[in-house]
């Protein structure tokens, strides 16, 4: 949990820095949390089933990305879902 409340702080840090009127529509816990099912359900073809609100925020992170019509993981997603399942040996 302190490894993710770190990582937490550095994103926040990153999109500060980036863009000051960078703002995400739920918190990044909750969107980190929640991105392998949305990687799951988008794998099945199911956006449908992944809020609108997530969605937008995963594309402004940068996290996902449009790509011929679909949402496509890009490589920091790849990395965000990477340091949840390696943070997820800790608990």
């Amino acid at each position: 949990m302190a490894a993710e409340a770190a990582i937490d702080r550095h994103l926040d840090t990153l999109i500060r820095r980036s863009n000051s009127t960078m703002k995400t529509q739920n918190a990044l816990s909750e969107l980190r949390s929640a991105l392998q099912t949305t990687v799951d359900a988008l794998y099945k073809r199911r956006a449908c089933d992944v809020p609108e609100s997530y969605i937008e925020d995963y594309v402004l992170l940068d996290w996902l990305q449009w790509a011929g019509g679909g949402l496509k993981l890009t490589t920091t997603g790849q990395n965000v879902c990477q340091q949840r399942a390696a943070g997820a040996g800790l608990d």
